[in-house]
């Protein structure tokens, strides 16, 4: 899907989803009546939600490109599984091992290859990376590891050289850098090391390779753990993420970061996502079994993800953990969950905390004094899974983070009202994956939903965020892509956020980001933003998209991404009200207003006289085929009635510029 967007000074933005049949079905014009003064003032509506899912952070966000770099989560009892990503070329064995009971990097990396070169032999040991490593002659990548000998002593010997190489046993090397000090103790040295490659590479069959040529009489073993190589960062970041994938989610014009999802909730109460276990040095960090059947490094951790948010201008939405678990669905008893209450203060203290505080300080060392700028705070993560317990839970947990953090408001998880919760939360976040039909239906939901002070995320009573997607008929195993008909769908629903913003504070699509490199790195379809390393894949996977036209791409826009661009862009500062002569399931729209003056009372409509102007229209519609791109076209506008022919299962955004 092509974007074509063309920028205008916004006075009044009207957002039309049209979404089954022409509004002529009826033998006459459907019309919009805009009249009144504007409403409420629109909240920072539109958000991002991220979880580890799809290898959206590892293997996707961050722009780690090893897989398995440090071996973490691995049990070496199953060699097949320790090294995962990893193999040998030429006179090595290669084996994981366990190095807890004797010399580990650090307590949180036990596991190190264990890497035998064969007296007066050379060979290498190789990473795939995730399905592929992108080569590119203009990047110049960096890489490091950590080296020891098995025995002790010191031994300079074998000669070692990083390198890139196409796949295969006689890969060709793109790049290359010879280790300047081979010498090599019983204690951990780390080696880092600049490579540019001399070419490009046609595609994503590419590999990581450490290389040994040794000079020896006799066999010699070497343990390495942590190797890392990563090509250029968004804004140069150590440790960052993929410039692309960055850019292109700063392109949606995000005013938030929902992060955590279930992440956050692990398998039981041992393998809970744990902050201070993803901040400081990559040697600290042992990463955890991830919810999605896969170990995360934890590499994008919580000082990575506030960094990324102040990049590209987004307000971190923080979540705690609630003392739920996911295998059963399992909460620790209430006797128990004040023990977990100073994990959350110190948390909130990294990331709002002034320095005195231990937390604070941490963040301090890490090169950000600051307190981030972060106002809500969600206390679990989908606690209506266990809602007889929440009330607990919540109980416990929220009177004693609002008592430390009085400036923050804190979101509940479980569905509104169900139970009540004490003390009242500033609101609720509310999850929806449905059809493209139940959304249709439903986007009036919120007209008459109790106006009684509290907030919906994504559709609650009182919430600050929330998650939507279109689904297929089973939740999670939708199309491989989202389809024309789910994100007009999509858009029709959020024609009712927008109309009640008074109440609704936040939404955002969900999952975000999917891996479509090869089928094993997804769990969850649809996604809004498809993601891959340049090679073509498997056409297959796809429905009703073009997006294997051109291996150069490496990041696809979905419909779902332009209905969620063209919202955001479009969006003004507040709600102009608006009518239709009698509701109808075919047309779903809002107005908003981006104007800070009184003259925005005047009454504007559709089809009535207004100040002369101009009106431009975008419209994201079907004609049939996949390669449809936004179309943009201006419409003159004199003191007369505005009319327009929209296409079905289309979306429409109408500018008017005021004439002054």
């Amino acid at each position: 899907m092509r974007k074509s967007l063309a920028h205008f000074p916004a006075y009044l933005s009207l957002s039309l989803a049209l979404i089954l049949q022409s509004q002529a079905q009826n033998g006459g014009p459907t019309v919009i009546t805009l009249e009144g003064k504007p409403a409420q003032t629109i909240p920072n509506l539109y958000g991002m939600m991220y979880e580890d899912i799809n290898h959206a952070g590892d293997g996707g966000l961050y722009a780690e490109l090893l897989r398995n770099r440090a071996l973490q989560g691995k049990n070496p009892k199953n060699q097949a599984d320790a090294l995962e990503a990893w193999s040998s070329n030429g006179n090595i064995k290669l084996a994981a091992v366990d190095l807890s009971g004797s010399l580990p990097l650090s307590e949180a990396l036990p596991n190190a290859l264990e890497v035998t070169v064969a007296a007066g032999q050379q060979g290498s040991v190789v990473n795939s990376g995730y399905w592929g490593i992108k080569v590119d002659q203009a990047w110049t990548y960096t890489a490091s590891f950590y080296a020891k000998i098995a025995t002790k002593g010191t031994k300079c010997g074998p000669g070692m050289s990083v390198q890139l190489l196409t796949t295969g046993q006689s890969g060709t090397i793109l790049a290359q850098e010879s280790i300047q000090s081979s010498c090599l103790t019983d204690t951990w040295q780390k080696f880092d090391v600049q490579l540019r490659p001399k070419n490009s590479a046609a595609d994503a069959k590419n590999d990581f390779a450490i290389a040994f040529t040794s000079t020896s009489n006799a066999d010699e073993v070497i343990h390495i753990t942590l190797a890392s190589l990563f090509p250029p960062t968004f804004k140069n970041r150590p440790n960052g993420v993929r410039i692309d994938l960055a850019q292109a989610t700063a392109a949606l014009k995000r005013s938030f970061f929902r992060w955590g999802g279930n992440n956050i909730e692990g398998y039981s109460a041992g393998d809970r996502w744990k902050w201070d276990r993803t901040v400081g040095p990559l040697t600290d960090r042992p990463g955890r079994k991830g919810n999605w059947g896969y170990t995360n490094t934890d590499g994008f951790g919580l000082f990575e993800v506030l960094q990324f948010c102040e990049d590209l201008n987004m307000e971190f939405i923080a979540s705690v953990w609630s003392g739920l678990s996911l295998s059963p669905f399992k909460a620790v008893p209430e006797s128990e969950i004040d023990k977990y209450i100073q994990e959350g203060v110190d948390m909130l203290n990294f990331i709002v905390g002034p320095a005195s505080t231990k937390a604070g300080a941490l963040r301090a060392s890490l090169g950000h004094p600051e307190p981030f700028p972060v106002r809500f705070v969600e206390v679990g993560n989908e606690d209506f899974f266990d809602s007889a317990t929440y009330s607990y839970r919540w109980g416990h947990l929220a009177p004693a983070l609002m008592q430390q953090f009085p400036q923050l408001k804190f979101v509940a998880t479980n569905v509104p009202h169900k139970p009540d919760l004490q003390p009242e939360p500033y609101g609720w976040d509310i999850h929806s994956y449905q059809t493209a039909e139940w959304y249709v239906a439903h986007t009036q939901d919120y007209d008459s939903y109790p106006r009684n002070g509290q907030k919906i995320f994504q559709l609650e009573s009182k919430s600050n965020m929330s998650q939507f997607a279109s689904n297929g008929p089973k939740i999670g195993q939708g199309p491989a892509r989202p389809t024309q008909e789910g994100a007009v769908g999509e858009a029709a629903y959020m024609t009712g956020f927008e109309r009640n913003s008074d109440i609704v504070e936040g939404i955002a699509y969900a999952p975000s980001y999917i891996n479509v490199q090869v089928p094993e790195a997804s769990q969850w379809h649809p996604n809004l933003l498809g993601f891959e390393l340049g090679d073509l894949f498997d056409c297959t996977m796809l429905t009703n998209v073009h997006l294997c036209l051109v291996s150069a791409l490496r990041v696809y826009p979905t419909t779902s991404y332009y209905v969620q661009q063209m919202f955001a862009t479009y969006l003004g500062d507040k709600y102009l009200p608006s009518n239709l002569p009698s509701k109808t399931d075919k047309l779903s729209w809002s107005a908003t207003v981006s104007s800070s003056d009184d003259r925005s009372t005047r009454q504007v409509s559709i089809n009535l006289p207004f100040t002369p102007g101009q009106v431009t229209t975008s419209t994201l519609q079907s004609s049939g085929n996949a390669d449809s791109p936004p179309v943009t076209q201006q419409v003159p506008a004199q003191a007369s009635p505005i009319s327009l022919s929209l296409s079905s299962q289309s979306v429409t955004v109408v500018i008017i510029a005021r004439g002054r």
